[in-house]
């Protein structure tokens, strides 16, 4: 007898992970009612993965990174059209809602992993209404016409270099980095991120093979949607930082940026314990403060829970 908590789809489940980590982040006043449900999602999906066998691959951690980033757009979109004056307030909540038509494309891709032969759960509405400027390459058909050919990973049985020198946790972080610089970069950068991506994917797949990690587990998968979160929300804390007139402001978003990449080193951390791999020389999570008041204690207890 199933023992799930959330009665939705698994794409849903990841979506609210997704979402709740984004509100934890955010919304530090309500971090203990939305850990509780974070616990909950977790459980479910450890369970369902186990019991389906569901494994890790280069292709699932891409797509749980880029459903995480795209609702991490939505949620600063949404929030920007909450504080913009009226003449700016019409093209937010658009830009929100084409961003949602990307953000159901990324669920149908899961859905159909995990759950091939239900077509009922998998979303149709999955149009962006002419939503021009952002790429994200996994589930775009543009991925198809690259030429890869001459690459040293175009043969995904050959390790490359990169897969040598890093664990799965680094390339998962390089995978949401790659990931935010292919959406939010020009044209004419573009296409070297989305390369990048392929490569990296390949690596993490050589990496699973080698270290054995068969299954998916609920940790894990918290543990690579917080690290494509984090990223994305530095790199939000960074583009303030540049623009902030007053040091003390410069100097606060500085300090909330090194507790979230702190956060996201826990993080990292996981991974390589869920992947057994503890020799690259990993950066340990290392936080200014101690005190259990402090305001991302709940988050890292959950991380390293």
């Amino acid at each position: 007898m199933s023992n799930r908590k959330i009665r939705i789809s698994q794409a849903e489940l990841f979506d609210a992970l997704a979402i709740n980590q984004i509100k934890q982040l955010y919304q530090v006043q309500d971090s203990n009612i939305l850990e509780d449900y974070i616990i909950r999602i977790v459980s479910d999906l450890d369970e369902y993965s186990r019991a389906q066998n569901i494994s890790l691959s280069g292709r699932f951690a891409h797509l749980l990174v880029g459903l995480s980033q795209v609702n991490l757009h939505i949620f600063e979109s949404k929030s920007r059209m909450m504080m913009s004056p009226e003449d700016e307030f019409e093209s937010h909540m658009m830009l929100a809602h084409q961003l949602n038509g990307v953000r159901n494309r990324f669920k149908r891709e899961i859905q159909r992993i995990y759950e091939p032969h239900d077509s009922a759960s998998v979303p149709t509405n999955t149009a962006t209404d002419g939503l021009a400027g952002w790429l994200f390459s996994v589930i775009d058909k543009e991925l198809d016409s690259i030429d890869i050919s001459e690459t040293p990973h175009s043969n995904p049985s050959v390790v490359a270099s990169v897969g040598l020198n890093y664990s799965v946790a680094d390339l998962v972080d390089r995978l949401s980095i790659s990931q935010l610089k292919e959406t939010r970069f020009d044209s004419d950068k573009r296409l070297l991120y989305t390369q990048d991506l392929l490569n990296i994917t390949r690596d993490i797949d050589a990496h699973i093979g080698e270290c054995g990690c068969k299954v998916l587990s609920g940790k894990l998968i918290r543990a690579v949607i917080f690290i494509a979160v984090a990223n994305g929300l530095v790199w939000t804390l960074k583009e303030r930082m540049e623009i902030a007139g007053d040091t003390r402001l410069r100097l606060d978003l500085l300090r909330q940026a090194q507790d979230i990449n702190s956060l996201r080193n826990l993080a990292k951390e996981q991974i390589c314990k869920a992947t057994n791999d503890q020799q690259h020389g990993l950066k340990r999570a290392v936080f200014l403060e101690s005190s259990p008041n402090v305001w991302y204690a709940t988050i890292a207890v959950g991380l390293a829970s």
